[in-house]
């Protein structure tokens, strides 16, 4: 009985001192829902804003938005993403990035949900004062004006892709960029930084630049005969710095000349008026292909009205309008538009300039 009773009490001692084992904690879910890397193929950078939940991406021009292409990201442990209702998974879904997508991403508890907002867009290409010709250049132009129907001018936009290969040559223009002070009018144009002399045109252009515009404050020529230098009674802006995609601008110069000349021995006053209207807009950047290279550029339209005036002795001499349209295709590397178009009022082309 002894024996016994020291069992049960023995017993109850060994259980009464031992010690429950703990229960294991419960698992919470991951509320983490951070677009943690994101990137598209061919791109130039990528830019995460966590606390705006964006990713602004910068791609090459000669890379299409429009093009189907998987991302690649990574998102939390246990996370889901999603653009509306269809799943996401990286480097395997396609989708085109040519305007902002959003993504959903749902973190591993249910609840947590954060929406990313992905926006592609082509890289900045300005053309700055820098990249404008400075004297003691000279730029040699070709010109094709036949079977020009298999050229197109394309839509205005960004990361556009011209072809101008294989390009006639019918003339050579050459366009000189010369010192002031080594022209023959040079002090009578002061504040004059350049002067481009066209040879194809009568008259050379006296410009003065700054690092926000160029603009023509004279010209120097001949009129019939008639020797004629003239500074603009209202500057007229030719170019603005920085020229990147969407900067434009309407100006208007004039210029206005008295001048007295012997005819027949008796003295006759000439008097020249010379009203130009330009307007600019750089509609469309990307890649042009020329006969010389393919150049990343930014593309002017530009359409000039000239409306010039010669009285003799009181009598019309020369009344003319002119208006010129042209697609210039500014490109740093090569200072001058590599490619010139000159269109119609339809936008038919008339005429291709492009750098020799």
């Amino acid at each position: 009985m002894k024996n016994i009773l020291f069992f049960l009490i023995f017993t109850v001692a060994i259980f009464s001192c031992k010690k429950d084992k703990p229960e294991p904690a419960p698992t919470i879910p991951n509320s983490a829902n951070a677009l943690i890397t994101f990137s598209i193929p061919g791109q130039l950078s990528s830019v995460i804003s966590p606390g705006a939940h964006t990713v602004v991406i910068t791609m090459p021009f000669d890379v299409k938005l429009d093009s189907l292409v998987a991302a690649n990201f990574t998102i939390p442990s246990g996370a889901t993403i999603k653009i509306g209702t269809i799943p996401q998974t990286s480097d395997v879904t396609l989708n085109n990035f040519i305007s902002p997508i959003t993504y959903t991403i749902t973190a591993e508890n249910g609840t947590a949900i954060q929406d990313w907002t992905i926006t592609a867009d082509y890289e900045t290409y300005s053309y700055l004062l820098e990249d404008f010709p400075t004297t003691n250049e000279s730029f040699y132009m070709e010109i094709d004006s036949t079977n020009l129907q298999g050229y197109s001018l394309e839509t205005p936009g960004k990361g556009k892709i011209w072809s101008f290969l294989g390009l006639g040559i019918e003339a050579t223009d050459t366009l000189d960029f010369l010192s002031p002070s080594a022209h023959p009018a040079g002090s009578q144009f002061p504040s004059a930084s350049v002067v481009v002399k066209d040879h194809s045109s009568s008259f050379d252009m006296f410009a003065s630049n700054s690092s926000t515009k160029s603009e023509l404050i004279g010209m120097y020529g001949s009129v019939n005969g008639m020797l004629i230098s003239v500074p603009t009674t209202n500057r007229l802006t030719t170019l603005k710095f920085p020229s990147e995609f969407g900067v434009n601008f309407i100006d208007d110069g004039a210029l206005q000349k008295d001048t007295s000349i012997t005819y027949s021995g008796f003295p006759v006053t000439v008097s020249l008026q010379v009203d130009i209207n330009t307007e600019s807009n750089i509609d469309a950047n990307g890649i042009v292909k020329t006969p010389i290279g393919i150049f990343k550029c930014v593309r002017e339209h530009n359409v000039q009205i000239r409306h010039t005036q010669v009285l003799v002795a009181g009598a019309s001499y020369l009344d003319q309008s002119d208006t010129t349209r042209t697609y210039n295709y500014y490109n740093k590397e090569k200072g001058y538009p590599v490619i010139i178009v000159e269109v119609d009022a339809s936008e038919n082309i008339k005429k291709i300039k492009h750098q020799k």
